[in-house]
């Protein structure tokens, strides 16, 4: 029997995943990744609409009890703040406007969940992307999944081929109507779960206030708002992480 190692984020897409590759016959083990502490910033209130929080966990966890698999929570904090957080203050103070969902998946939650499973004695690792794997000899090509509406294929392009030979998609041939149906069958409490859509360190969706909160004073340039065709000075800004 194959073993899996699936990243379960407590969100419905997940949990089903989950449930599909053990009636496909896998020994399946459920893992939470535990990547930002939100007792920092909410205190012991929760945000709709986010992800990884202490509530996203025990959903999880429910659904691994109920599915009769293991269950892990990995803490990566640390690494998620140094790579995935300092890229994403970084390059808003250069203008840029990054992707840390993009980053976090090629990154870090890949290699990480693949080293894992390996010690875990795990052959893949499965998430609730909705995108498809194609295998043509030594080669695995990324597509997009059945509902284009819901594609997150791009989510994943910067996964090495020599990663995505380990990985597993369950969901690429569903849409997501037919997975909130299958959730239900399930029995499962998150089948009307609300998407989790939001980036997971910045839950009042607030950049801005929260570059400022996270770097030093030194690194934040105001300056003046000016009308390059009369050189009118128009207004002011507090920096141009306010503006991507």
């Amino acid at each position: 029997m194959k073993r899996v190692l699936i990243a379960m984020s407590g969100g419905v897409d997940s949990s089903v995943s989950a449930a599909l590759l053990k009636e496909e016959g896998y020994d399946v083990i459920g893992a939470f990744m535990q990547l930002f502490d939100y007792s920092k910033i909410c205190g012991d209130s929760l945000t709709e609409g986010s992800c990884c929080s202490p509530e996203d966990c025990a959903d999880a966890r429910r659904v691994a009890q109920k599915l009769e698999i293991p269950f892990y929570t990995f803490n990566m904090e640390e690494v998620f703040k140094k790579t995935v957080m300092k890229n994403f203050l970084e390059e808003y103070l250069k203008g840029r406007t990054p992707n840390p969902c993009i980053q976090c998946n090629s990154d870090l939650k890949f290699h990480y969940l693949l080293q894992k499973a390996e010690s875990l004695g795990a052959d893949y690792v499965a998430t609730g992307h909705y995108a498809l794997l194609e295998h043509h000899g030594a080669e695995t090509c990324l597509k997009r999944g059945k509902d284009k509406k819901k594609d997150q294929s791009y989510f994943l392009f910067g996964i090495s081929r020599e990663a995505l030979r380990k990985l597993l998609f369950p969901l690429g041939k569903y849409e997501k109507d037919e997975i909130r149906a299958l959730a239900r069958k399930y029995g499962f409490a998150v089948a009307e779960k609300e998407e989790s859509q939001d980036i997971c360190f910045v839950p009042d969706q607030d950049y801005g206030s929260f570059i400022d909160r996270s770097v030093s004073k030194s690194k934040i340039i105001a300056g003046n708002i000016i009308d390059i065709t009369t050189g009118k000075i128009v207004g002011t800004h507090q920096g141009i992480h306010y503006f991507t």
